[in-house]
């Protein structure tokens, strides 16, 4: 019960789904060891869990195994503090669940050559099947939206007079209104403009699930698209254009971090450097 309702606070279903196998990880090792309830719950459980967790024979990534912890703890910790886990405090989860430094490889960013690859293949794919997924890719692309947002658009956060995207703070991953303008990319508003034709009304890309999305960019591979792009790629893509070709000259980091919806912290760490040999403004 206290898993559901854990996994039940979170109004993103993508995020329940994410934090859902560490949850029944947790949930199997517990029940193992006899425990019935959060109050059996104690220090001692807690370390065997982590020592479970990290051991060498895991089946699980490093990243996968400290995600599985981080969870683990803000469970643990949301237990405490509605008075259902007593025999632990919040001291021993940050002692015992202590995040450990994980290697940061570099982002993978799409290189100019690479982009001009994957829209040739999404026209070619378009061509031939029937889930059309180019204006969905160069919307992703242009935007930084992440793919629940950009799937999830509808007409009425599109502000044509304005030329801007409007998400309020139920439709963002940080739960915060985020503006998109789109001065900076023209092909956006004449892409809306053309999908507006057959009427604006709901979503704008009404027959597109994720798992429709999914299945689209894998066969993409079959219309010669470059190997490993994923729709995040596309986001840390967009995030590292705007930065690296100066779109809002010495303050592209901060409005990046802006259009994006993250830190400037990540825009500073994550996209300086990555795409060379631009031209001023990407034009």
């Amino acid at each position: 019960q206290s898993v559901g309702d854990f996994l039940g606070r979170h109004a993103n279903q993508n995020t329940r789904v994410n934090q859902t196998s560490a949850m029944n990880n947790v949930a199997m090792f517990l029940t193992k060891k006899g425990v019935k309830h959060t109050l059996n719950i104690t220090v001692a459980h807690i370390a065997e869990y982590r020592d479970h967790v990290k051991r060498p024979g895991s089946p699980y990534a490093a990243t996968t195994r400290a995600l599985h912890l981080v969870i683990t703890a803000a469970w643990l910790k949301w237990c405490i503090d509605r008075g259902s886990l007593t025999m632990a405090k919040h001291e021993d989860i940050k002692r015992l669940l202590k995040r450990d430094k994980l290697a940061s490889d570099a982002i993978v960013i799409l290189q100019p050559k690479e982009l001009r690859q994957l829209l040739a293949s999404c026209i070619e794919h378009d061509k031939n099947e029937s889930v059309k997924v180019a204006p969905l890719v160069l919307t992703t692309l242009l935007t930084g939206c992440r793919f629940g947002e950009a799937a999830g658009l509808t007409w009425a956060e599109i502000d044509v007079e304005d030329k801007s995207i409007k998400l309020d703070s139920a439709r963002t991953k940080t739960k915060t209104h985020r503006t998109i303008k789109l001065t900076e990319t023209p092909s956006v508003p004449a892409l809306f403009a053309a999908l507006g034709l057959s009427g604006r009304k709901g979503k704008v890309f009404k027959h597109i699930t994720r798992s429709a999305a999914e299945s689209a960019r894998k066969r993409l591979a079959n219309y010669d698209a470059p190997p490993g792009w994923t729709w995040h790629t596309l986001r840390r893509t967009c995030g590292s254009l705007c930065v690296n070709a100066a779109i809002y000259g010495k303050a592209s980091p901060f409005r990046t971090a802006k259009r994006l919806g993250h830190s400037l912290v990540v825009a500073e760490r994550s996209y300086l450097g990555t795409i060379t040999g631009l031209p001023k403004n990407c034009e």
